[in-house]
């Protein structure tokens, strides 16, 4: 993420492209957080066109619970780990 040509935060994903991946490092340095950057960079990593095909997106907070909720994630059994499954439209 960049505002002004200054980088403010950084994500990442990594997988097979095809129907995994695992969300990692969602990171917004702290003066610059709450200002939707880490939305941002969420729905970019869930929207680029490399993973589009992918159904099962993986991740683990400690504090992020909400914003990943409102995309679907749903916790898994250790309440660290998040899931979310998507329907591809055909």
């Amino acid at each position: 993420a960049l505002s002004d040509g200054r980088q403010v935060g950084c994500a990442r994903a990594a997988g097979d492209r095809a129907v995994f991946a695992r969300i990692s490092d969602v990171i917004v340095w702290p003066e610059h957080r709450g200002k939707g950057i880490a939305k941002a960079l969420v729905e970019s990593l869930l929207n680029h066109p490399e993973l589009k095909t992918v159904t099962t997106f993986m991740l683990n907070t400690a504090d992020a619970h909400a914003l990943y909720a409102r995309y679907g994630f749903k916790p898994v059994a250790d309440g660290n780990e998040m899931r979310l499954d998507r329907t591809i439209p055909r």
